[in-house]
């Protein structure tokens, strides 16, 4: 089954990499996920959630441990979906990945995880 990233960041890591053939992408702003201090309510889709699963909604945000910055982040199952399927075209892309985004979900094989920040 062929594998799409479904959203305009992966859309333009896409054409950084096969349209520019650039040897490195770099990813800024897509953590595909919330930070651990974002209250539910405040999510992208929160009201889906709550419509579809009532007083259970909560048990459908996914917690993930992000081992580059020892912090606990979560996404919901769309974001979900998107990092799945953005690590899948990882693996396989021709260049380098590297996420700058200091945060999030956004982490795995094939993906270099780098800070904009010089030390």
């Amino acid at each position: 089954m062929p594998c799409h990233g479904g959203n305009v960041g992966t859309l333009a890591w896409v054409f950084g990499g096969a349209v520019l053939r650039a040897k490195n992408v770099a990813i800024a702003g897509m953590d595909l996920g919330y930070h651990p201090e974002t209250p539910l309510d405040r999510t992208q889709y929160f009201k889906e959630l709550k419509e579809m699963f009532g007083d259970r909604y909560s048990d459908y945000y996914i917690y993930v441990d992000n081992p580059h910055l020892k912090q606990r982040w979560y996404t919901d199952p769309t974001y979900w979906w998107y990092r799945d399927s953005f690590l899948k075209l990882a693996r396989s892309a021709p260049f380098k990945s590297y996420n700058c985004t200091e945060g999030g979900t956004l982490f795995g094989k094939g993906i270099h995880w780098e800070s904009w920040k010089r030390s």
